[in-house]
């Protein structure tokens, strides 16, 4: 027996992803405190009441985006993808589009102020990360030192207000970082 999606139901998830895709884009570029429900569904081009027959909170939706964050971007793994990962991650690009880049960098000076359901969640994404860069289930202390300098080091160019000293700095930390990964991985038996 197969089921039949209504109109109303095809609506609904749209303007759930809407809600959750500008929410996003929103939390990103504004940090989570300064981003109130209003301009999220604005953006989304819908209502307050909207967001409420989706969200029971502006927490829960912090969380349902970081948890879906987290299952994104899974194709970086192994040692040979550690260049490439810090490649995209310590990018210019990246550095100057946090709406679109890594929710944990973007929300990262904030989180201490987060709600603790949040911050746990938000360090399910540091594991899940470090665990995919070193291409392991469960990240050493080693992968989680990477990841946690990359973000650091992404929140720092972000700080600098002359663009070529913060892309010098971007170059230096990838290369320090690349030369350190590859120095442990040589290491590991």
């Amino acid at each position: 027996m197969t089921t039949k999606i209504t109109q109303k139901q095809m609506q609904k998830q749209k303007s759930r992803q809407a809600i959750l895709k500008s929410a996003s884009k929103l939390f990103r570029k504004n940090g989570y405190s300064t981003t109130g429900i209003d301009a999220i569904v604005t953006e989304a081009g819908l209502t307050a009441g909207a967001f409420y027959a989706h969200f029971n909170s502006k927490q829960s939706l912090l969380q349902e985006i970081i948890l879906k964050n987290i299952n994104e971007n899974t194709d970086v793994v192994g040692s040979e993808k550690i260049s490439a990962f810090l490649d995209l991650y310590l990018s210019s690009k990246h550095r100057d589009h946090a709406q679109e880049g890594c929710v944990i960098a973007a929300l990262g000076t904030e989180a201490q102020r987060l709600p603790k359901v949040v911050r746990k969640t938000l360090m399910a994404k540091v594991k899940a990360m470090s665990g995919r860069i070193a291409g392991k289930s469960q990240p050493s202390e080693v992968d989680l030192f990477l990841a946690s300098t990359a973000i650091g080091c992404l929140l720092i160019s972000r700080l600098m207000d002359d663009k070529i000293e913060s892309d010098r700095f971007l170059a230096v930390a990838k290369k320090k970082l690349k030369a350190m990964s590859s120095e442990i991985i040589n290491k590991t038996p």
